[in-house]
């Protein structure tokens, strides 16, 4: 009797015997990092992508004296932390939020989740601070072993 397929004919005890070690071998464990690409791709791409359009335009729509004093932190959940080295600053950069830049950068953003800007008073390390870093002395902080870029002064 002819077969035209393999599995049409009836088993042998050699065939039988090499589905089991095939079932019973193990697998090589995968040692390729490939299961971090999908993570790499959502968590660090394209936040970075979208990141690095809306630095486009923070730096075209704000006026040129404030640019030196705010920094993008982040963009988490459709909002942008913006972080201001000083109180004046800061206020004045809010002016211009609600005077309605934030609306502006909102619709210019486009495809990308931007729902609203929230600033924040952020310590910035002051020249004396990096002359203490560079001669190697140890800054005063009240947390002991904090590394000198993450002193912040007393408010």
């Amino acid at each position: 009797m002819l077969y035209s397929h393999p599995m049409d004919r009836p088993p042998t005890k050699d065939s039988r015997l090499e589905r089991v070690r095939d079932m019973r071998r193990r697998t090589p464990p995968d040692l390729s990092l490939q299961f971090l690409k999908p993570y790499f791709k959502q968590q660090i791409e394209k936040p970075y992508r979208q990141l690095a359009k809306i630095t486009g335009l923070w730096i075209a729509m704000v006026p040129g004296h404030l640019l030196e004093y705010s920094r993008l932190e982040g963009l988490t959940r459709g909002v942008l932390r913006v972080g201001v080295d000083s109180s004046s600053h800061l206020y004045e950069l809010d002016r211009l939020m609600r005077g309605g830049l934030e609306a502006q950068l909102i619709q210019a953003a486009g495809s990308i989740t931007l729902r609203r800007v929230r600033l924040t008073l952020v310590r910035v390390a002051t020249s004396s601070l990096q002359s203490q870093v560079t001669s190697g002395e140890s800054p005063k902080s009240k947390q002991s072993g904090d590394p000198p870029w993450r002193v912040r002064k007393a408010l």
